[in-house]
């Protein structure tokens, strides 16, 4: 599906480079309620609209301004079940429902839900076919094993990562988090 035809779309990855998650999403409310719901769009514009979501909890969590209870978790979820729907059973897209999963494993774990989280993520992983896609879920299920103290499957899927990247500094960080946890492993 090709959302170039909406050029706002080019100022939502602007702000979202940019960490303005708001404007972002306000624009997507806008697009989400002109398209009509039997057009494809509509879907793909939710799922966008919810990775903005998520993408800004995160960056409210990392400014320390995050409220246990909130709304957008439930609101993405909500979305995104209804986009698992279509993209699973009318329009077929692999990448979509992988984009579903990932972001369906940010929200459970978001919610303290690891167990729901990793099993997400690995739904996610079983229909990737990018090595680079591939190493974020990795470290996704390798931090939601931290998260779950389940440090040896931790470091099993941190070194899956590591041997899938190419790029040095992800290999760095990603060697140092393993290291961590092998120290962290040994306390135990």
């Amino acid at each position: 599906m090709d959302l170039n035809v909406y050029p706002e779309l080019k100022e939502v990855k602007i702000y979202k480079y940019h960490g303005n998650y708001e404007e972002a999403i306000q624009i997507l409310i806008k697009l989400i309620d002109e398209t009509d719901e039997d057009d494809i769009a509509h879907y793909y514009l939710l799922l966008e609209y919810s990775g903005c979501l998520i993408d800004n909890i995160y960056m409210r969590i990392s400014d320390g301004v995050f409220e246990e209870e909130n709304e957008d978790l439930e609101i993405a979820w909500n979305y995104l079940e209804e986009c698992k729907i279509k993209f699973n059973e009318i329009f077929l897209d692999n990448q979509a429902l992988l984009k579903i999963y990932k972001y369906q494993g940010d929200i459970e774990c978001l919610d303290n839900k690891f167990n729901d989280g990793m099993e997400a993520y690995k739904k996610a992983i079983a229909i990737c076919e990018d090595n680079e896609t591939l190493v974020e879920l990795y470290n996704s299920l390798g931090e939601a094993c931290i998260q779950n103290n389940e440090l040896n499957e931790s470091i099993d899927f941190y070194r899956r990562a590591y041997k899938l990247t190419n790029d040095n500094e992800k290999k760095n960080q990603i060697k140092e988090i393993i290291t961590r946890m092998k120290i962290k492993k040994q306390k135990f």
